[in-house]
């Protein structure tokens, strides 16, 4: 079983991963500068998933990928910066969408599964659903061939992350306010 120092922890660390969410659907951009770069996003991610490794223990295997995916963002960010252009149709490109999706699927998948195992079923299903739809958002954006096929998929992509960004502050909020429960009652 998990001590309450750890379940705090871990409370931040699904907030963490909703905030990292957020930095990664929003760019606010002065030229070529993302000044909300998705590298921090990975960053906050990488954080989190030291946390959830202790409550559910496959998720060791996406620190690899979130390290790939946030020095992929860190360098795609420094060239923006340089104005150098990156070619969007590389097979670096698609590999990293494809680090991308089993990223997402697997964390949302961990995360469903600690959300079950706390009884908060409902949740669970809802990240799970999301999650699904999010695999098909992502890939469909990948393989998108028409610029306004692509706008539409990124449009449903934002409405899904940010859809994620709610379910995963409810359910930090329901595991604090459970969390603060158990400390009144000791």
């Amino acid at each position: 079983m998990v001590n309450g120092m750890s379940q705090k922890n871990y409370i931040r660390a699904i907030y963490k991963i909703a905030i990292a969410n957020v930095l990664i659907i929003f760019n606010l951009n002065i030229g070529t500068v993302n000044l909300i770069p998705n590298w921090l996003g990975y960053l906050l991610f990488y954080d989190a998933v030291h946390v959830i490794v202790q409550y559910e223990e496959s998720t060791q295997l996406l620190k690899p990928f979130v390290k790939i995916l946030g020095i992929y963002e860190l360098i795609a960010w420094v060239l923006a910066c340089l104005a150098i252009s990156t070619d969007s149709y590389s097979i670096i490109y698609i590999l990293m969408h494809i680090i991308e999706v089993y990223f997402y699927f697997q964390l949302l998948t961990n995360i469903s599964h600690i959300a079950f195992m706390h009884h908060y079923d409902q949740l669970a299903n809802q990240l799970k659903t999301l999650r699904t739809l999010k695999l098909i958002s992502i890939t469909l954006f990948a393989l998108s061939w028409n610029e306004y096929f692509k706008i539409g998929i990124n449009i449903l992509n934002i409405i899904l992350m940010l859809w994620v960004c709610v379910v995963l502050f409810q359910y930090a909020y329901l595991e604090k306010s459970e969390d603060q429960k158990k400390e009144l009652a000791d």
